[in-house]
């Protein structure tokens, strides 16, 4: 059938969503199907934290919290605030079906649109509200005149914000004349999260209702979103990667995301006030003067905090971790000294185990020791760090010894600044390597010079590095090649050279 959900909010995969968060989206028909919008059901499913059982609501189209617009040939535009507040840390399914009728008018039913999200503790967002943005969310508006959803017999009254703050609850005029909340004559609902007043009986034209208010600037959506951008910014500068959220973070570094969050929301403040009518928040006697404070109050604020995430951010130059740990970057580097994830290194026995299978057991905490070369005799040394480098350039080298039928070979796949001992002692980068140059391979029980037969460009192909710090170098493939000048430059404890 050709009706569709789109645009459906919060997108289907979201995580740490607002346990007050809305479900919106727009009901599309297509190819002269029509929507019949009094068929709608909207099921909500959470995994509760109460008696672990599984909760189901059903909103209908006329329910309090499912307000829509829109026209059946077209579509409509549907928002569900749910009654009851999700739990914290859950998962929440969302279904929604709708009937409809094709061209011939013949009634059919859409196929049900299923979408998952999970919400939030709450915690990080009321510590993030209390020290970087308590104000802004508590914005206070005066006696603003509210819009009416008609001219003759009016019932909704709206107001320019949404977000109201329960407390201190809002005070209500009609006429210019304030009433209580128990007060007969004027029977009404709060929509706190729309900044909405809707009265039982309508209205007569020619009144006029105003509202005094406190509002929040920004949802916790929004809020979400400046965590986001700011553990973005936090791993790309300096590239050294970082948490994947700021609820991944831990202590360490979720008071550092939260200024640099918190620059993300003054910015948006001061841009959203540029654009909005100064008089609904301030008076018209001091309209200007308020907003200068405002203005100034914020762009004081955004440079504070701006100067103190370029400190974190220099900061985290200095704070790497050692290197005898397991490091796990999310970023690549261009160059360095890499080699391909298959290739292999010898760990004792004749066991040979290829780069991906070392990272995984560092990473499970085995120790790792591979062969290598001290003064031409082999050993088995420690592997103290791997780090994978992402997908790179990576170019073939082939050695061989011997010739005819005697020809052995061996083959290796590395980046081209990679080095190798040469015959000579020392470090020679493949680059800079020759056909019929020699370089050392181990050989069965002793150290042997083999001669560059061939090589050539194999690819963009994921790549390690270890750290072997007695040696500086290690046997991959039975050839002889120096640890990565990556661990050099990014821990101070590295191996020179």
């Amino acid at each position: 059938m050709s009706i569709e959900v789109r645009q459906f909010l919060p997108t289907d995969g979201a995580s740490n969503v607002n346990t007050y968060s809305k479900i919106s989206f727009n009901l599309a028909a297509l190819d002269d199907y029509t929507v019949d919008i009094t068929s709608l059901t909207i099921t909500v499913s959470t995994d509760s934290n109460i008696d672990d059982e599984t909760h189901t609501l059903e909103y209908l189209y006329s329910d309090a919290g499912v307000t829509y617009s829109g026209s059946e040939t077209i579509g409509y535009s549907v928002e569900l605030v749910p009654s009851i507040p999700f739990d914290f840390g859950q998962d929440v399914t969302v279904a929604v079906n709708v009937d409809g009728a094709d061209e011939s008018s013949v009634a059919t039913s859409m196929e049900e649109f299923e979408s998952s999200f999970s919400t939030v503790y709450s915690g990080l967002i009321s510590d993030f509200r209390y020290a970087f943005i308590n104000q802004s969310q508590r914005i206070p508006v005066h006696n603003e005149i509210l819009r009416k959803n008609s001219t003759t017999s009016p019932t909704v009254f709206q107001s320019a914000y949404g977000r109201w703050n329960e407390t201190p609850a809002p005070e209500i005029r009609v006429n210019e004349v304030l009433f209580g909340t128990g007060d007969t004559t004027y029977g009404h609902s709060i929509n706190f999260e729309n900044g909405k007043i809707t009265f039982d009986n309508a209205l007569d034209y020619n009144d006029a209702v105003d509202v005094s208010y406190y509002f929040s600037f920004f949802s916790d959506e929004e809020i979400q979103s400046f965590f986001a951008q700011a553990t973005a910014q936090w791993g790309m500068f300096p590239p050294m990667g970082g948490p994947e959220s700021i609820y991944s973070a831990g202590a360490r570094y979720s008071g550092a995301l939260m200024v640099g969050a918190s620059l993300f929301a003054f910015r948006s403040i001061l841009f959203s006030l540029a654009f909005q009518e100064t008089r609904i928040i301030f008076d018209n006697a001091s309209g200007n003067e308020g907003w200068i404070q405002m203005k100034d109050l914020f762009k004081t604020l955004h440079d504070a905090f701006e100067n103190d995430w370029k400190a974190l951010i220099e900061a985290k130059k200095l704070a790497l971790p050692s290197i005898a740990t397991v490091v796990v970057p999310a970023y690549t580097l261009p160059g360095g000294r890499t080699l391909c994830g298959q290739e292999k290194c010898c760990i004792g026995l004749g066991q040979y185990v290829n780069f991906e299978s070392i990272f995984h057991m560092l990473e499970e905490g085995f120790n790792v020791k591979v062969m290598t070369l001290l003064n031409g005799k082999p050993i088995f040394s420690q592997v103290s760090s791997i780090e994978y480098e992402g997908k790179k350039d990576v170019h073939t080298a082939v050695f061989g010894s011997g010739k005819g039928m005697n020809l052995k070979t061996k083959t290796i796949n590395t980046s081209s600044d990679h080095k190798y001992e040469s015959s000579h002692g020392k470090m020679v980068r493949l680059k800079n390597l020759n056909k019929g140059d020699r370089a050392i391979v181990f050989s069965g029980e002793k150290a042997e010079e083999w001669t560059l037969l061939d090589k050539g460009y194999n690819g963009f192909l994921d790549c390690y590095e270890i750290e072997v710090p007695q040696t500086g170098k290690f046997l991959c493939n039975d050839i002889s090649t120096k640890n990565s000048r990556m661990f050099r430059y990014l821990y101070k404890s590295g191996i020179e050279g």
